[in-house]
């Protein structure tokens, strides 16, 4: 072989070397690219970090599957933060003290109202009792004044007329005049007689004075 064509091979062998060895790195580079533009296409369609470990080989059909049942899933509700979750334990909490402590404080009202209850028909038994005993008392005291008042008519009428004027002259009008009006007419006449005209007259007055009350309390129309 001439030396020639020696050459020329051998500057053939040295271009394709060459175009193998730029080539190679520029088809590693799209290769790369491509494969990471797919990654970030698939990161987009499905909630995976872009870091995580590619699928094994025959899965790309199932992965396929699941992103699409999980584009049609709703998104899962956010979970419940746990200040929310404190703040309704507060509220639930106060909500039942509040609710104790109404019915302690309407349990108490009630108490106190039976313990008035119970104080007040103390004091209305107190009160009936103690009428009951005035009411005992003022009838013995009006019967102990008139078997009195009987008496003391009984001893003025057995009285001579001047003695029992001269009684009479130094008691209460009011008083005189009552027990002349239960002397029979002629000894009252005897010892008003026996007076004074002055006082006479006034125990007159006062004697009509008590029988125009009596007339109206039995006549009050």
């Amino acid at each position: 072989m001439s030396r020639p064509v020696r050459e020329f091979r051998k500057s053939i062998a040295c271009f394709l070397a060459t175009s193998v060895l730029v080539l190679v790195p520029a088809f590693a580079t799209a290769q790369t690219s491509d494969a990471a533009q797919q990654a970030r296409d698939i990161a987009n369609v499905l909630p995976i970090p872009l870091d995580a470990e590619p699928p094994a080989t025959g899965a790309v059909s199932g992965d396929n599957n699941a992103a699409s049942v999980l584009q049609n899933e709703p998104a899962p509700a956010p979970a419940q933060s746990a200040a929310a979750v404190q703040s309704e334990n507060a509220r639930q909490y106060c909500s039942n003290i509040t609710d104790e402590a109404t019915d302690a404080r309407y349990a108490r009202q009630v108490a106190a109202l039976k313990k008035l209850e119970e104080d007040v028909n103390g004091r209305i038994e107190a009160l009936e009792t103690k009428r009951a005993e005035y009411e005992e008392w003022l009838k013995r005291r009006e019967d102990f004044l008139r078997k009195a008042e009987e008496s003391v008519v009984a001893i003025f009428t057995q009285m001579r007329p001047d003695a029992a004027s001269q009684q009479m002259a130094v008691m209460a009008p009011a008083a005189a005049a009552a027990i002349l009006v239960k002397l029979k007419p002629r000894i009252a006449s005897a010892i008003l007689n026996e007076m004074e005209p002055i006082k006479a007259a006034q125990l007159t007055t006062t004697m009509a004075g008590l029988a125009r009350a009596s007339d109206e309390a039995k006549n009050p129309g």
